[in-house]
């Protein structure tokens, strides 16, 4: 009984305009060559919308990606002016450090002009100019 009912001759539920025998139905709508084409027509359709949520996504991520290049090109900007400080005042510190080390010199000879006036018993100039003891 089987065998003849699947000698029926059937159309496609979809109405794509098929007909063919009751066992070929599952082929019709199976995918492949033969499939019925309102099948492969929402095949289509649901692959075309994937790729088009797909698009959003990559434009999205691409959106995102410009964004972050900004950050990053304004941040190299800041490590560049942050280096260019620093290198300025490391060279201001070189200057101060000379400085100073100069200034140590002139006090350490004022100190020992200092220790051999008041060796010899004599007030420094400064004293004597203003006649404090």
């Amino acid at each position: 009984l089987r065998s003849l009912l699947d000698e029926l001759p059937v159309c496609c539920r979809r109405g794509c305009g098929w007909t063919g025998r009751r066992d070929a139905l599952v082929a019709h709508e199976a995918s492949g060559p033969n499939q019925c084409i309102h099948l492969r027509l929402e095949a289509a359709e649901a692959q075309i919308a994937f790729l088009s949520e797909a698009g959003g996504h990559l434009r999205e991520r691409d959106r995102k990606i410009a964004e972050l290049e900004l950050r990053v090109a304004q941040q190299d900007q800041q490590v560049v002016d942050f280096g260019r400080q620093l290198l300025a005042r490391e060279v201001r510190i070189q200057e101060l450090e000379r400085l100073l080390e100069e200034q140590e010199r002139n006090l350490t000879q004022k100190d020992v002009e200092l220790a051999l006036l008041q060796a010899r018993g004599l007030r420094p100039p400064e004293e004597e100019r203003t006649g404090t003891d």
